[in-house]
């Protein structure tokens, strides 16, 4: 090939999709947000723990308890399962909640962490796919406007740090 076609097919073919390369090569991070232990007190024969979920970004997130488990060894193994809406909340760009449960009849000496779902808000074209989808299943002709509904429907989890009570 000549030198002068070369670079012309580098400046019309290569050059311009170069800004679209890192969106097709990028892999999945995971979110930005932390929890941690902050507390517990024990009621009777019950525990109430509290943890810290803190949103380190600019989006908005919806989160949820998922699951408990304790250290077996080496190997970590469900204490128990939440409800899908256990624990539910928004987490506003760089803000904070606290996220409380309860224990009963439970071995103090566990070492125990808490896994959360976590789903980004969609924006743009995902965010209008997801509404739509919405009014199809519900075989309405309008949007709905609760935010619940413009969230992901991908979940990813994040895991507490460790704690004992």
């Amino acid at each position: 090939m000549k030198p002068k076609l070369l670079a012309v097919l580098v400046v019309l073919v290569v050059l311009p999709s170069i800004p679209f390369v890192p969106g097709i090569i990028s892999r999945h991070s995971s979110p930005p947000i932390t929890a941690r232990y902050i507390n517990n007190r024990r009621e009777g024969n019950r525990i109430l723990v509290s943890l810290n979920v803190t949103n380190h970004s600019t989006r908005t997130y919806a989160t949820g308890m998922k699951s408990l488990e304790f250290r077996n060894g080496t190997n970590w193994e469900t204490l128990c399962q939440f409800r899908v809406l256990d624990g539910f909340c928004h987490l506003r760009p760089h803000g904070s909640e606290l996220c409380d449960f309860d224990l009963t009849n439970f071995p103090t000496a566990t070492t125990l962490r808490l896994k959360i779902w976590v789903a980004k808000r969609a924006k743009g074209p995902e965010e209008f796919f997801l509404k739509l989808e919405t009014c199809l299943k519900n075989r309405t002709l309008y949007f709905y406007k609760n935010p619940t509904e413009t969230f992901s429907n991908r979940r990813d989890e994040i895991i507490s740090e460790e704690f004992s009570l």
